[in-house]
């Protein structure tokens, strides 16, 4: 099964999303990494990071990136 990150719409779409940094902060808070492509049917349009702070169960985003090819 393949998994995907959905944008809100059909095209384009989050492909191959991976966590590439953990880092614990303290003992109830946890930051990860997430970098991921941005795909539509014909090519790859730009590379993404997105910095995910997690505390008690409960996460925002820390900051979005967008790497273009």
């Amino acid at each position: 099964m393949r998994k995907r990150w959905v944008t809100g719409q059909s095209s384009p779409w989050v492909n191959n999303f991976r966590f590439t940094k953990e880092e614990k902060l303290s003992e109830s808070k946890m930051r990860y990494t997430v970098n991921y492509d941005v795909e539509t049917s014909t090519q790859n349009l730009v590379n993404g990071q997105k910095i995910i702070m997690v505390e008690k169960n409960l996460y925002h985003l820390e900051s979005i990136g967008l790497f273009h090819q």
